[in-house]
């Protein structure tokens, strides 16, 4: 009986890595943006790299193609972004799509909550008030309106993206943002990161 579980284990292992040696989402993503976003798409908060793993393929398409368009890190006070822009630069749709799919397929990460932002239940009143009616009470989006899920991130990393929509270094959507004091920003990213996803 172990012998079996041990054979099936070890089959089901170079399936899997044979597999992802084949898939171009998994090349690409090993070579390109797992220096930064680690090889299970963690992310890694010291180089200012957000979790990827399990966001919606759609989502993951449309920043890339924001990046490499210069939507999104076109600026180089945006020091991530910009980065991001250059590595962008040179994919194509194909590989686009195949890094969607790919990081999609990752598993999420369950610790998104690791700073000590206050309230979240100021949080939660604030949200609901300003950010409900686009992202959705739970934070998962809109994928009609390319509205971005809220609910895979860490609070550090949205709270560097509500810093960068105040910067005008990001463009939010055409629906404007409330001027929010950074207790207030910080008490929304706790109330989000303590969703269940």
């Amino acid at each position: 009986m172990i012998l079996r579980f041990l054979l099936f284990s070890f089959t089901t292992f170079i399936c899997q890595t044979f597999a992802n040696d084949q898939d171009p989402g998994a090349i690409t993503f090993r070579d390109n943006c797992s220096a930064c976003h680690q090889f299970d798409g963690s992310g890694n908060e010291s180089m200012k790299a957000p979790s990827l793993a399990g966001l919606p393929r759609w989502y993951v398409s449309d920043q890339l193609r924001k990046f490499r368009g210069g939507e999104r890190g076109g600026d180089s006070k945006d020091a991530p972004g910009h980065l991001m822009h250059m590595t962008a630069f040179k994919l194509d749709d194909r590989i686009i799509a195949y890094l969607g799919q790919y990081v999609q397929n990752l598993k999420p990460v369950n610790n998104r909550h690791t700073k000590d932002f206050d309230s979240k239940e100021k949080g939660k009143e604030l949200y609901l008030k300003n950010c409900k009616s686009c992202h959705g009470e739970n934070g998962v989006g809109n994928k009609p309106d390319r509205v971005p899920p809220l609910d895979k991130q860490p609070d550090w990393y949205l709270l560097n993206q509500m810093h960068n929509f105040e910067k005008k270094l990001r463009k939010h959507s055409e629906q404007q943002i409330p001027k929010l004091s950074e207790q207030q920003m910080k008490n929304i990213a706790a109330y989000l990161t303590a969703l269940k996803n």
